[in-house]
């Protein structure tokens, strides 16, 4: 997570770390979250706390991608 409220899911190419997937989550400090990062083949989706914050189209391979949370 990132220090501006913000969850985001990013791989790493040739060409550095490339970010795909970004949302604004208003967290608050010292609460616990449950993030869930879901792909379809065509879809990907971020989860907080069971409910949908954010969707996208996605075309590359998932293999062009290495995910760190």
């Amino acid at each position: 997570m990132l220090a501006s409220d913000e969850i985001s899911i990013s791989y790493l190419n040739g060409n550095g770390w490339q970010q795909f997937l970004t949302t604004n989550a208003n967290l608050v400090a010292n609460n616990w979250y449950h993030v869930a990062y879901t792909r379809n083949g065509t879809t990907e989706k971020i989860y907080l706390n069971g409910a949908l914050i954010a969707q996208q189209a996605q075309t590359e391979s998932m293999y062009q991608k290495l995910l760190y949370y």
